[in-house]
């Protein structure tokens, strides 16, 4: 398989692609058993890298990486790479069950609670008639029980996985079931199961295209994302952009490192 085409983002791979390109990479990918990673880096991934480095290193391994949130793009537009469509991994989610609907090929849920888990994998069903979906696994398990999780994936064999767990753990186990598992698509896809299942709302186009899709995930879950999306926004503002943009822009410095800037070993 010839791989996407990546640029170097200051120490970050980022994925170059039209979305008609994708969808075929993908669809060869899944035709011809190669395994691939889905992944997307945004600012707030950034944000959480000095925490979590884990992020970083397993993030950097995986076969596509998509600008995860409309600000990221356009900064990387500003500074001059050369991206051509802007995907955030909620709309790749979407491409990629459309794919699937079309060609048939299957999918399987891990994350979220037995509940919304159970009605995502429904919702689904009854929402792409063509795909086969495989009844999934909530994402409250212990690194015991991933032996079981695994010999259940493989027996059933997925195209698809969607991995809809918190980080550092869904990029963990992406790369880990990678080398373990039958499936071909691994997307370690964060809340979207909760938005499959109606817990949630995706955020609409036109807030997206405006940079505000975390304002809008904020009213929706307060208690969970407003202190840490609060986090997200000083350090971006205050710490990151305005390093960023005196190394690479006034000092015209080509050295800038996002990992080494985030501390990461």
């Amino acid at each position: 398989m010839t791989p996407i085409k990546s640029i170097d983002f200051y120490g970050l791979k980022v994925s170059v692609f039209s979305i008609v390109s994708l969808e075929e990479y993908i669809k060869n990918c899944i035709l011809k058993s190669h395994k691939i990673i889905c992944y997307g880096y945004g600012l707030a991934t950034i944000a959480l890298m000095k925490e979590c480095p884990e992020i970083f290193l397993y993030g950097q391994k995986s076969d596509v990486i998509v600008t995860d949130g409309r600000p990221f793009y356009i900064l990387l537009k500003m500074l001059g790479f050369p991206l051509i469509d802007d995907l955030s991994i909620p709309n790749m989610v979407n491409l990629v069950l459309d794919l699937c609907d079309r060609n048939g090929f299957s999918v399987m849920l891990i994350g979220a609670n037995t509940e919304t888990n159970c009605k995502a994998t429904e919702n689904i069903k009854n929402r792409y008639i063509n795909l086969k979906i495989y009844p999934g696994i909530n994402g409250y398990f212990n690194e015991e029980d991933e032996l079981k999780i695994v010999e259940q994936i493989n027996y059933n064999s997925p195209d698809v996985i969607l991995i809809g767990i918190s980080s550092p753990k869904k990029e963990i186990l992406a790369n880990k079931w990678k080398e373990q598992c039958n499936a071909k698509v691994f997307i370690p896809c964060g809340g979207m199961i909760d938005v499959y299942a109606g817990v949630t709302k995706q955020t609409p186009n036109i807030i997206k295209k405006i940079g505000l899709a975390s304002i809008y995930r904020i009213i929706q879950e307060p208690k969970r994302l407003l202190k840490r999306n609060l986090n997200i926004y000083i350090f971006s503002l205050f710490k990151f952009l305005p390093a960023l943009i005196f190394s690479t822009v006034l000092l015209k410095k080509k050295n800038f490192n996002i990992p080494s800037f985030c501390k990461i070993s």
